[in-house]
């Protein structure tokens, strides 16, 4: 595309990232609510999104109320310690690895506890200069820096022919530079990335052990972290990969030299599976979602290649799988800017899976795990009389996988949706939920009725053939206890600012500068999580500015208010004075990008200025608006506004007798709703990247 449209692009997934972590942090609060949280030190819930009982190290950043202590300890669900390993962030925070187990679709409550010595639980992980072991696997690497020998100690093999590689290819199209990778280029000589900067230990504990390897090459820098992780975890051998791209003409490829022969590899569709040769000039580059798997003839055994993000694959020799990682082509006039795509800074992974058998010895489920980490949030430390563990949802086979889980379009069923993963037909497979199946139906891709659904002791009972997809809305039977819903009262404001035009009408000035939000996008109403709002009238004033108005709050035990706020002119910050305790607030720009991706800023159509670090903001996005109006009233088109959800903790302890809120004079925040809350849910802060 032109430069732009990747701003836009990048934007929209930033928005959509945005969304989804704010929904998955208020159902892990929900869920925390009905859990025994109570803690020594801080409680984290780890939350697993697969449909399979599971073991992997979790990545954590832990906040403490006072200065992080010199080590900690986790100890599980049963009380049991798990390994564990920290060090300081550079922001305060304590930065955390721990080895951690969770049911399917579910969350398990771990407990992290100051102490004055670290983990020592012997876990047979072990980091020396050119060299990893774990209890499975044992990796060398050459004085290259190439991971030169992996031994397969549980399977008694050797998994490579020679060291893996990154391979740097001609790429010299020349009338579709962006689009096409040719024959001649994929199948040249490569020039091996082998420039060694330096190889150093980073990781050395007992939940996992790394090695950090730095290269350069034409004007690039790639930093790969090799890792092997203890546990459930030692099944795959990682490495993530950050690269600063600035090499022109070329593509750069992972070379995965296996050994072994095998005459056919098999690549994952998402779907189904596809197998190929060996790179023909009619077929040589093969699409594939999350793996590609080499293994030997008859499915004695194999090794699989997982990915997180990169899907171009090819093979050009029977023992040799390789993956495209970045492309920037040679490209004649008229498509010179194509010469520069992808110089940026990026960021990816992918790891080696051993296995007996063929790939459907666990590879399916290994690249799932990969791909979808175990994520940790902090909650606060709550005794209940509650397990320290649930499942919302169990699959009696391990060939069957849940693909999602939701409300339904229309009504308020549950709509799940599986698919068999094996390439096999499967019969009789029981699904259960934490509450009975009392009703189900069958339903096709947009949520129409295929047909009856059969329910055996409250559990949904059906059969799969090789791959096939199944959706199905239910209806659990009611729990025995239901989670309570926050009460929440909206506050009347004296708005002083129309924020709202028509369209091709003048009207509101938001900015200052005649710019508004659309008259017929802007709701009356909407809810944010669970919390509602009441907006303005969208034909007069329905913002104001903040001027140090006090906001007076009604009677009630309220513990929260939460504002619908945005600022206009760049980001501003404000003291807030809820019941006498100020509270400093930065507002988000109304405006301003969510988010982007490391990239050159694009100067004009086809010309591009200096790399950008990447950056997501973490203000929660609780509206937008697909486009804005001028001063009069016309459409702008690619110009999005946003409004945000802040929420402002009401002090505990005695209050004014008349309770309030005041205000900053920081003229530029600007706020369209307040709601007092109280039975809110706990609050769950992500304390692992969302991916």
């Amino acid at each position: 595309s032109i430069p732009q449209a990747y701003d836009f692009s990048w934007n929209d997934e930033a928005i959509a990232l945005n969304r989804f972590a704010a929904l998955l942090g208020d159902g892990v609060g929900a869920l925390a609510g009905q859990l025994d949280t109570s803690a020594e030190g801080v409680p984290l819930v780890v939350f697993n999104p697969l449909s399979i009982e599971r073991e992997d190290v979790v990545e954590a950043e832990v906040r403490f109320a006072t200065t992080p202590p010199s080590a900690v300890r986790v100890f599980g669900p049963d009380g049991a310690e798990t390994p564990s390993q920290a060090s300081p962030s550079k922001d305060g925070a304590l930065r955390l690895r721990f080895l951690a187990a969770a049911p399917p679709v579910g969350c398990a409550v771990y407990d992290v506890r100051p102490t004055t010595a670290p983990c020592r639980l012997p876990t047979g992980l072990s980091a020396a200069d050119r060299a990893l072991e774990s209890r499975r696997y044992r990796v060398e690497l050459d004085d290259c820096g190439d991971v030169a020998r992996i031994y397969d100690k549980r399977l008694g093999r050797e998994l490579l022919g020679s060291p893996l590689g990154l391979e740097l290819l001609p790429d010299l199209s020349s009338k579709f530079p962006a689009w096409e990778v040719k024959y001649r280029d994929v199948m040249a000589e490569p020039l091996r990335v082998r420039r060694l900067i330096g190889c150093r230990i980073v990781e050395n504990g007992p939940a996992r052990v790394a090695l950090e390897v730095r290269r350069a090459t034409r004007g690039s820098l790639l930093v790969q972290r090799i890792r092997l992780g203890a546990g459930g975890a030692g099944d795959r051998i990682e490495i993530d990969n950050r690269l600063e791209w600035r090499t022109w003409g070329r593509m750069l490829k992972a070379s995965f030299p296996l050994g072994g022969e095998s005459s056919k590899a098999t690549y994952d569709l998402g779907l189904g599976v596809i197998e190929r040769g060996v790179n023909r000039p009619e077929s040589y580059e093969v699409p594939a979602q999350q793996w590609a798997d080499l293994s030997s003839p008859g499915g004695g055994r194999g090794v699989s290649i997982l990915s997180d993000c990169k899907y171009g694959w090819d093979r050009p020799r029977a023992e040799v799988l390789r993956l495209t990682l970045i492309r920037s082509p040679w490209a004649a006039r008229g498509h010179g800017h194509q010469s520069r795509q992808d110089w940026a800074r990026h960021r990816f992974a992918y790891a080696l899976y051993s296995h007996d058998g063929d790939w459907r010895q666990g590879t399916v489920w290994q690249a799932a795990r990969f791909n979808q980490p175990l994520v940790a949030f902090q909650v606060r430390a709550e005794p209940r009389e509650r397990p320290r563990s649930f499942s919302f949802v169990q699959v009696d086979s391990g060939e069957v996988a849940i693909r999602a889980l939701k409300r339904s379009e229309e009504g308020d069923e549950l709509v799940v949706r599986l698919q068999e993963v094996a390439g096999r037909e499967q019969r009789r497979v029981q699904i259960g939920f934490a509450a009975a199946v009392a009703a189900a139906r069958e339903i096709d891709g947009v949520e129409r009725r295929r047909g009856a659904a059969e329910v055996t002791s409250g559990a949904l009972a059906t059969s799969f053939g090789p791959f096939q997809p199944r959706s199905f809305a239910l209806r659990l039977e009611p729990p025995a206890e239901r989670g309570r819903q926050p009460a929440c009262q909206p506050l009347r404001l004296a708005f002083d600012i129309q924020a709202t035009s028509a369209d091709g009408a003048r009207g509101g000035d938001l900015d200052g500068h005649g710019t508004s939000i659309p008259a017929e996008l802007f709701p009356t109403r909407l809810v944010s999580g669970s919390i509602p709002f009441e907006l303005g009238p969208v034909d007069g004033a329905n913002c104001l500015a903040c001027r140090g108005q006090q906001i007076p709050l009604p009677e009630g035990d309220w513990k929260s208010v939460f504002l619908l706020a945005a600022s206009v002119g760049g980001p501003a910050e404000g003291s807030f004075s809820v019941c006498g305790a100020p509270i400093r607030l930065r507002v988000a720009d109304y405006a301003e990008p969510i988010g982007w991706a490391s990239h050159r800023r694009a100067l004009g159509r086809f010309h591009y200025g200096p790399i950008r670090r990447e950056f997501v903001r973490a203000d929660r996005v609780a509206w937008l608006a697909s486009h804005l109006h001028d001063r009069q009233g016309a459409n702008l088109p690619y110009r999005f506004g946003y409004l945000f959800r802040y929420e402002l903790e009401l002090p505990r302890g005695e209050r004014p007798a008349l309770p309030l809120i005041e205000l900053p004079n920081r003229p530029r925040i600007r706020v369209f709703a307040v709601t007092a809350a109280r039975s809110l849910p706990p609050r769950a802060t992500p304390a692992s990247s969302i991916p």
